[in-house]
């Protein structure tokens, strides 16, 4: 009789958690972690520098700091508690009208920018994503850095709403998000711990010059670059998870190789 099958991945029962925090880790400090003081500086010398460009009805106020952090705050509180307008957080007084008065505030959300481009140009080695540079850095950096993943992960496309006019937003209608820009995003019960870009015009960041790729397509090589910024995968064990859009053989003995698991739908 032969034996029961045992698969070569055993599951593993690991939980991801927080790493490498501050002391009293308050609310302000967390958010830090990822918008440092220094990179919330930068957006204050960019945004003033663009501000000089705009025709304001009402003189310009220098932004500050603390500004800026409260700025970023009343998005997050937008964001959890929405309302129909915008100027209804002033009418029902909501927390945003204790930090902004809405002239104040709607100069701000016109100004503020990771990158002027007036001062601060297109350069020819930038990736394509340069207006939210070095931000986007500091948080990609971050992510792995404050946290420990767990044992089970998956991979997934990820839309961030944008409605401009750009060669590199992608549209998909069926989709809660219908237009904007896409990553591939290495998660971890909701955390996001690594992503790559992805342009419609230029396809997915850091594979076009590939070389050890090349048997696979990109929907299953961009699946191998993320697992492989996962730590020490052969001591600690790791399984993705994948939808129909990604597995197959060769992926599955690519992750093999490199001591990763893969559960994928049909």
């Amino acid at each position: 009789m032969d034996p029961p099958y045992q698969p070569q991945f055993l599951p593993k029962d690991r939980a991801g958690k927080p790493q490498n925090l501050p002391e009293d880790p308050t609310p302000i400090k967390l958010f830090q972690l990822f918008f440092t003081i220094e990179e919330i500086k930068n957006i204050v010398k960019q945004t003033n520098r663009r501000a000089v460009y705009i025709d304001f009805k009402y003189p310009w106020k220098s932004l500050t700091v603390t500004e800026a952090y409260r700025y970023l705050g009343c998005l997050v509180y937008i964001g959890v508690q929405p309302l129909r307008e915008l100027d209804d957080h002033w009418h029902l007084k909501t927390p945003i009208a204790s930090c902004f008065s809405q002239r104040r505030f709607k100069q701000i959300r016109r100004a503020i920018t990771i990158r002027d481009p007036n001062t601060s140009p297109e350069q020819p080695k930038d990736p394509w994503w340069f207006r939210v540079e070095p931000l986007a850095s500091t948080i990609h950096k971050a992510s792995q850095k404050y946290w420990a993943p767990g044992a089970h992960l998956a991979v997934d496309e990820c839309m961030i709403p944008y409605f401009g006019h750009t060669r590199h937003a992608i549209k998909a209608p069926h989709k809660p998000i219908k237009q904007g820009y896409k990553i591939w995003a290495l998660g971890d019960h909701g955390y996001i711990f690594n992503w790559l870009w992805h342009s419609k015009a230029q396809g997915v960041e850091g594979l076009g010059s590939r070389s050890c790729y090349k048997p696979m397509a990109d929907t299953q090589a961009l699946v191998i670059s993320l697992a492989k910024s996962l730590p020490d995968p052969s001591v600690i064990g790791y399984t993705l998870y994948l939808d129909n859009l990604f597995p197959n053989i060769p992926l599955a003995k690519a992750l093999g190789e490199i001591d990763i698991g893969i559960m994928g739908t049909v």
